[in-house]
């Protein structure tokens, strides 16, 4: 047997910085009252807070913000990857988050289409309501979330999300430079500034 030198830290070191590029993207493109959140919720969560001149007009209400769930995904992606998103996205649509978007972002580079919209509803309640996997995978998490729901409630929860769904494709290092031309100050020749900007 030969000896082959173990990638994956590198690999998850790649999808790590992909996930930072596209946080730091985001964060170029936010309004007035729009908040960025790394690790959060999900891999990447938007939200739109409460301008402080209108907290007074709540009377005390508790204001919860509307957030927009991103997945981002550095690889090729697969039936298993898409469906552990949505085993995550299950589990945040079931929690106390007001979802508005769900948001799957790859990279350009993997010719990745939207596996998530081929993924029958049916099927996948199926499949999760027979898994016996561990206690502490997504899919019991999930299974543990539709066994309190009936049939019905278990499809309207996956429509819910399949309507509030995006799937985007990105050439990030191009994004993050047409972003940022403008914000920062290039003290450098054009080729360092844009090899340090990605």
């Amino acid at each position: 047997m030969e000896f082959s030198p173990d990638a994956s830290g590198i690999k998850s070191l790649a999808g790590f910085s992909f996930q930072i590029k596209v946080f730091c993207n985001l964060a170029s493109k936010l309004q007035e009252g729009q908040q960025v959140e790394f690790e959060s919720i999900d891999d990447i969560a938007t939200s739109q807070n409460c301008k402080a001149e209108k907290i007074d007009a709540l009377n005390g209400k508790i204001l919860m913000p509307n957030y927009e769930s991103i997945q981002v995904k550095h690889t090729t992606l697969s039936e298993p990857l898409a469906k552990n998103v949505l085993y995550n996205w299950i589990q945040i649509e079931n929690s106390s988050y007001s979802i508005s978007q769900y948001v799957l972002i790859t990279d350009k580079k993997y010719n990745n289409s939207d596996l998530i919209r081929t993924i029958n509803i049916d099927d996948f309640i199926n499949e999760v309501m027979s898994s016996s996997k561990k206690a502490n995978a997504n899919i019991t998490k999930v299974k543990e979330i539709f066994t309190t729901k009936s049939e019905i409630e278990r499809k309207a929860i996956m429509e819910k999300i399949f309507s509030k769904y995006e799937f985007q494709s990105t050439d990030i290092d191009s994004e993050i430079i047409d972003n940022y031309k403008d914000k920062l100050l290039k003290s450098v020749s054009e080729v360092v500034f844009y090899q340090r900007l990605v």
